[in-house]
């Protein structure tokens, strides 16, 4: 017991960098696959993902530009759950920023839209 007891720091040291790893490989592929994507909901998807997977690591305004970038595209092939999802990424975003204003009016558009 004594043995795994003082193993248990480096583990858990060594769980988080991985896990911090494991981030990157996501966020790297994320861009990977939107350098040469289709105008499609999958990339909808990846612009809203790669939002919420760097919004611990960049400022809400980088994370709005891209979920602004996942609605414009939403909107211009017409797919109303890729929609309301960047409305709930820019809800959360406005918010980190204190914005509190822009974060309702994302969080009361689906309810007014339609």
């Amino acid at each position: 017991m004594r043995f795994i007891s003082s193993l248990l720091p480096g583990l858990i040291l060594l769980s988080s960098q991985l896990l911090a790893s494991g981030k990157q490989l996501k966020t790297d592929s994320l861009v990977s696959y939107l350098q040469k994507a289709k105008e499609d909901s999958h990339t909808v998807k990846a612009w809203n993902a790669l939002a919420y997977e760097l919004r611990n690591n960049v400022t809400p305004d980088s994370c709005i530009q891209l979920s602004k970038k996942a609605l414009f595209l939403s909107e211009k092939i017409n797919w109303d759950i890729g929609i309301g999802e960047s409305y709930a990424n820019l809800q959360w975003f406005y918010m980190l920023k204190s914005d509190f204003g822009a974060s309702l009016n994302y969080g009361l558009r689906p309810l007014t839209s339609g």
